[in-house]
């Protein structure tokens, strides 16, 4: 009987990986002859590096054209640098010297309420840049805010967010050793008790 079902088992299997050959072979035949959004592109690794290549070459350009448009000895500037070092200063501050839960999650959230004070700040930049600034940077989208303002925010709340993880990973382990630990101090009580009967 088992022979039976083993034997209908492996005829199942066979027919099922041919039936899956024949489909990969249809993809892969699909895939060489694609001419779609990859326009003139060679479907290979050559023509994933020269894509690659193209699309960091533009980003680099963009970045480029980004920090040369930008007038960096005007004082607010150098104010929002000046904010940005001292909350990453505040960041290190808690990784290295506070070991405070309280302290760690009310930076983050103080961090969490700045980031999401962009609209706010994009607007009130807008209405009144004449008075601080060269140049209007603050358009509708609120683009040079994001990435001035938002961005290192953004990325100082990852790294948060990474530590809050870690330090409650640290919490777990401690608790799970401590249980462990009291386990064994409860099965051994019974054990010492009767040596001493």
């Amino acid at each position: 009987m088992f022979e039976n079902i083993t034997d209908a088992l492996g005829d199942y299997l066979a027919d099922l990986a041919d039936g899956h050959q024949e489909a990969l072979d249809e993809i892969h035949e699909l895939w060489r002859n694609h001419s779609g959004p990859l326009g003139d592109y060679e479907v290979s690794l050559e023509g994933l590096q020269k894509m690659t290549s193209e699309a960091s070459s533009q980003f680099m350009g963009e970045v480029n054209g980004f920090i040369s448009a930008v007038d960096w000895s005007e004082p607010w500037l150098m104010g929002l640098l000046a904010v940005h070092a001292l909350v990453w200063g505040a960041f290190l501050f808690s990784c290295v010297v506070t070991t405070s839960a309280e302290y760690k999650m009310g930076f983050f959230m103080l961090i969490a309420v700045l980031c999401g004070s962009a609209g706010y700040l994009n607007a009130l930049g807008a209405a009144h840049w004449r008075s601080f600034a060269n140049i209007d940077y603050f358009d509708d989208s609120g683009l040079f805010l994001a990435v001035m303002w938002c961005a290192p925010m953004l990325l100082l709340l990852f790294c948060c967010l990474l530590q809050l993880l870690f330090e409650a990973a640290k919490m777990m382990v401690k608790v799970k050793v401590s249980q462990l630990k009291q386990r064994k101090r409860a099965e051994q009580k019974p054990t010492s008790s009767k040596k001493n009967d």
